[in-house]
């Protein structure tokens, strides 16, 4: 509900949640307030929360051409784990607008026994996320499973940053988990 309106800044109030992800996880603002930083710049807060945001790219081609193409990640520490054609995490950005499914995330791994030791199947998880933003980063989630390659086992990943950074004069996209906590991970053009 608009509680006050000016040239420079909303006031909202009385949030209503009309979709979760995961579901039930999120609970509304009391009170929100949008103000006009700059032209292409919004800051919102509630209560002691805040952020700032900035102008999205728009049109029908907003992922920057760096990160287009297929990236499969490197080996943690450089060292490949046993039997490594059993391991994929494999990445696939596409050409599109924000809010399209643009990154096909696929995974393949040794499913373990209760004792933790690697069986003979392996578990597959296929996904596809949303671009929610394009610039410096691309930032994408939430995934949807793809229902045809989707096994019980698989772990849901939420929302990421993808971005470029140059490694011994090769690109190399680095993924990161929207938490403060945790490495990125890293791949390299597959």
């Amino acid at each position: 509900m608009l509680l006050s309106a000016t040239d420079s800044e909303l006031v909202l109030g009385e949030a209503e949640i009309t979709a979760s992800v995961p579901a039930q996880r999120c609970t509304p603002a009391a009170r929100q307030t949008l103000r006009l930083r700059a032209n292409d710049v919004v800051e919102w807060s509630s209560g002691v929360a805040k952020s700032t945001f900035q102008r999205a790219r728009t049109g029908a081609a907003v992922v920057p051409a760096a990160l287009l193409g297929t990236w499969n990640q490197v080996p943690l520490g450089g060292v490949a784990p046993p039997e490594p054609d059993r391991w994929v995490n494999r990445l696939t950005v596409s050409q599109g607008p924000v809010g399209a499914p643009l990154v096909r995330v696929e995974q393949s791994y040794p499913r373990t026994d209760s004792n933790g030791d690697n069986t003979s199947e392996n578990v597959h998880c296929t996904a596809t996320a949303l671009v929610a933003a394009a610039g410096p980063l691309l930032v994408v989630g939430p995934q949807t499973r793809d229902p045809d390659s989707w096994d019980p086992d698989c772990v849901e990943d939420g929302s990421t940053n993808l971005r470029i950074v140059r490694y011994q004069g090769k690109d190399r996209l680095l993924v990161y988990g929207m938490s403060a906590d945790g490495e990125p991970g890293e791949y390299q053009r597959g």
